[in-house]
C-alpha cells in the first residue's frame, strides 16, 4: 500500500491545530448561548444577567480610578510583557544553536504546561493566603528565571527547560493572582468590563514585549533579555507590597 504523505510545511501543524481549538472553543460558546438549552449549567441565563447588569462607561471609569484596579491591571500587563518577551525568543534561539524541531517543541510544551498545569495549586493558595502573596510568588519566579537564563547555557535544552519551565509557572501564579486581584477590586456589575480591559492590557504588553525583545537579543544577547526581564519583574514585587501596605494604611 502506498503511503500518504502531506505536503504542508512542518510548522503548519500549530495552526491546524489551533483553528480546530478555536472552532470548538466558538462552537461550545455559541451553545451555551442558546436559550433554552440547559447545557453547561444553564450559561445562557448566566450570559443574560450579566449583560442586564453592566453598569455606565462612567462607571467603569470610575472603577478603573481605583488604586486596587490599577495595580491589577499593572501587574497583569508585566506579567505577561515578561514571560512573552522571552518565550518568543526562546525557540528561535534554540533553533540558533542547532536544535530541531522535536526539541524545540518538546521545550515549549513544558513551558506551556508550566503555564496552566499548576492553576490547581495557584488558586488553591489564593484562597488560603490572599492574591497578592501569589502575586508576589510568581514575580519572584519571572526574576529567578531571568537569572537563570542569564548564568545557565541557554543553547542547552535541559537549562532552557528548566528556566522556562520557572518562566511558566511564575506567570501561572502571577496571572491567577493579579486576575483574583482585578476581579476583587471593583462590584460585580463591573468585572466584565474591567476583565475585559484587562485582556487588553495583556495584549498590548504581549504585543509590545516580542518586537522589544528581539532589538534587545539583537544588542545583547539571550542573557541582556534575560536580565532585562528580572529588571521588570522584581522591583514589581517591592511595587506590590508598596502598594498593599499603602492601602492597609488608608484603610
Amino acid at each position: 500500500m502506498r503511503s500518504v504523505s502531506c505536503s504542508l510545511p512542518p510548522l503548519a501543524g500549530l495552526y491546524v491545530i489551533a483553528i480546530l481549538c478555536f472552532s470548538v472553543a466558538a462552537l461550545l460558546l455559541v451553545a451555551v448561548s442558546i436559550p433554552g438549552v440547559p447545557y453547561f449549567g444553564g450559561g445562557a441565563t448566566l450570559l443574560g444577567a450579566v449583560e442586564r447588569s453592566s453598569a455606565s462607561r462612567r462607571d467603569t471609569i470610575s472603577g478603573l480610578g481605583s488604586p486596587p484596579t490599577r495595580v491589577a491591571l499593572v501587574v497583569l500587563a508585566t506579567v505577561n510583557l515578561v514571560m512573552v518577551a522571552v518565550m518568543a525568543i526562546a525557540p528561535v534561539h534554540l533553533s540558533a544553536h542547532g536544535h530541531g524541531l522535536g526539541v524545540v517543541g518538546i521545550v515549549v510544551g513544558v513551558h506551556v504546561a508550566g503555564m496552566f498545569a499548576p492553576s490547581p495549586i495557584s488558586g488553591w493558595m489564593v484562597d488560603r493566603i490572599g492574591p497578592a502573596p501569589v502575586v508576589s510568588f510568581g514575580f519572584l519566579l519571572l526574576a529567578a528565571a531571568g537569572v537563570a537564563g542569564a548564568v545557565l547555557d541557554m543553547g542547552d535544552a535541559p537549562s532552557m527547560t528548566a528556566m522556562l519551565l520557572m518562566l511558566g509557572v511564575g506567570w501561572n501564579f502571577g496571572m491567577v493572582g493579579g486576575s483574583t486581584l482585578l476581579a476583587a477590586s471593583v462590584p460585580a456589575a463591573l468585572r466584565p468590563r474591567v476583565e475585559g480591559i484587562g485582556e487588553v492590557s495583556m495584549g498590548l504588553a504581549a504585543g509590545a514585549g516580542a518586537p522589544i525583545a528581539g532589538l534587545v537579543v539583537a544588542l545583547g544577547g539571550f542573557a541582556a533579555l534575560s536580565l532585562a526581564g528580572t529588571m521588570v519583574a522584581a522591583p514589581a514585587v517591592l511595587a506590590l507590597a508598596f502598594a498593599r501596605r499603602t492601602a492597609s494604611g488608608q484603610a
